[in-house]
């Protein structure tokens, strides 16, 4: 838990919860958080915990620890690795990815108000199998979640998760509080490669949800899926973003209102932006249209956009800091400045809660970090 101490003397720093606390576990190498509808619960998953921990928000803004599924405490949890987590319908449900353990998990919300394990699934192969056994898996992974590392709501009973090691997308469906694979979708796009997969972002505004973008790390590709009337996904476009300088992109961000498409391309020091002309544009849905080099871009592997997408912030979790990024008056986008570069290294996500208020994993830190940037320009 290094140099977590002096993170609350900082001016930004309006929270701060760290693994060992007295009262707090589960947060040894935080990967990523997701909020409640209302924004008054955090869930939090963490890669070396293999946990999956539930905070409350107070009033304050703080966070109280409330709950924790650790793997060492029960194998069945499928946690190893742990790398995504949602809440469905208003927050009864909630739904996790592992990486390593190749899974995706279901926990329910009792009367109590606290939540308990409902079951997983998997195609219970060991890390060793998957990463380090030369031999093909072939038809041994059957769920395409090996390796899963983005996670995206669809509605309140479906997902898709993008995997890296299986390569592929695949797509889930909640019925009866049980875990199901979405026939349907996946024979829809079985057999697609998409370039080792990392991040999964939808396309439209939500009550026009029509495709998704697929972000694959290896040869820096970016497909778009359509969606189709019955709940089926075409590939409607690849686009090579190595020709724009882009290397192991990692980093996926819409914002709405502008029809913008944000990368960071972590193995550079690059962002691109990019204009969703729309469904009808069929195969040139998106255009790239600028190119962002700056030396404090190198190794972006988070992004985020306020909603209006005048304002964001990126990181790297193999630097220190937080990249403060705006649109200019002619609409490109800008570096403003990096903050927090002696405070915090390592971050592993970003979140915004709302335009002023943004919540920060910080891996090797092993904390979660509350930000007020109103002040941040």
């Amino acid at each position: 838990m290094a140099e977590v101490n002096s993170l609350s003397d900082n001016k930004y720093i309006s929270g701060l919860i760290s693994n060992g606390q007295p009262g707090i576990s589960g947060l040894d190498n935080p990967r990523q958080l997701s909020l409640s509808e209302d924004g008054k619960w955090v869930f939090v998953v963490s890669g070396d915990d293999n946990a999956l921990s539930i905070f409350a928000r107070q009033k304050g803004g703080q966070l109280q620890f409330k709950q924790t599924f650790k793997n060492i405490d029960n194998p069945a949890f499928k946690l190893e690795g742990a790398s995504g987590v949602i809440a469905f319908n208003n927050d009864e449900l909630l739904v996790t990815t592992s990486f390593y353990d190749g899974a995706v998990s279901l926990f329910k919300k009792v009367d109590s108000g606290a939540y308990q394990f409902v079951h997983a699934l998997s195609d219970n192969l060991t890390p060793h199998r998957v990463f380090k056994d030369p031999s093909p898996i072939g038809e041994l992974d059957k769920l395409n979640v090996l390796g899963a590392w983005g996670l995206i709501k669809l509605d309140q009973q479906r997902f898709a998760v993008a995997s890296y090691q299986s390569d592929a997308v695949s797509f889930f469906q909640i019925k009866n509080e049980q875990l199901l694979l979405d026939k349907t979708a996946n024979d829809a796009v079985k057999g697609h490669r998409f370039s080792r997969p990392v991040a999964i972002q939808s396309l439209g505004d939500q009550a026009t949800f029509d495709g998704l973008m697929v972000l694959g790390y290896e040869d820096a590709m970016l497909s778009v899926l359509h969606s189709e009337p019955s709940i089926r996904y075409r590939r409607a476009q690849v686009l090579n973003l190595k020709k724009y300088g882009c290397i192991s992109p990692q980093a996926l961000h819409r914002v709405n209102t502008t029809n913008l498409v944000y990368v960071a391309c972590t193995g550079s020091d690059h962002i691109l932006v990019l204009k969703d002309l729309g469904y009808d544009a069929g195969n040139k849905r998106l255009k790239v249209l600028q190119v962002l080099q700056a030396p404090s871009l190198k190794g972006i592997s988070s992004l985020v956009f306020t909603p209006d997408g005048k304002k964001g912030y990126g990181a790297a979790e193999s630097g220190r800091g937080i990249v403060v990024l705006s649109t200019g008056q002619t609409g490109h986008l800008e570096v403003n400045k990096t903050v927090l570069k002696t405070a915090l290294f390592a971050i592993s996500s970003l979140t915004l809660l709302n335009t002023n208020t943004l919540i920060v994993t910080a891996a090797k830190q092993d904390s979660v970090i509350t930000l007020d940037v109103s002040s941040l320009k």
